[in-house]
């Protein structure tokens, strides 16, 4: 049950980005700027009408940053699922995952060439890769610790068991 749980939830994501990538650039703009506000970095109006340098840069982190945290989500769920189904620990974890979650944003800058005012690019690949990375190194992380917790609890029951039986 936890194997089809997170690759239905590494399946849901990739459906979430390609939902995101699907939207022509007006409502990608929309989006953008209405994260700004609400995290109040900038009213609507200074958004819209500025040519303020630092506005300018804030609008491109904040699209930039979308997608390194879009693909690092992606990483992470990408890897929980590939480690559920395989079991593999290290760069047998690492590195299918990282390809994979990689794949699909190059997938993902490929079909933004065909959707209404939006471009593909390189750039963006490099983000989307990067955060992938950073998600699987995370997941990997913690599936590490939550392994060497599992043994160690094993091993002490262990332990306990011959203690008891003693």
């Amino acid at each position: 049950m936890k194997r089809v749980l997170t690759l239905l939830l590494a399946a849901s994501w990739v459906a979430v980005i390609c939902w995101f990538s699907s939207q022509a650039m007006q409502e990608t703009t929309q989006q953008t700027y209405e994260v700004i506000v609400r995290l109040g970095l900038a009213t609507k109006s200074e958004l819209i009408l500025s040519t303020d340098p630092s506005i300018v840069f804030l609008i491109y982190l904040a699209r930039k940053g979308a997608h390194l945290l879009l693909f690092m989500v992606l990483g992470g769920f990408v890897t929980l699922a590939f480690f559920s189904v395989t079991r593999r620990r290290g760069l047998r974890l690492v590195m299918p995952a990282w390809l994979i979650s990689g794949l699909i944003g190059v997938v993902d800058e490929v079909h933004q060439h065909f959707v209404p005012g939006r471009i593909m690019q390189f750039s963006d690949m490099a983000l989307d890769a990067g955060g992938a990375l950073l998600g699987v190194l995370l997941s990997w992380m913690l599936i590490s610790v939550f392994v060497a917790i599992g043994q160690y609890m094993k091993k002490e029951k262990r332990k306990l068991d011959e203690v008891r039986r003693g």
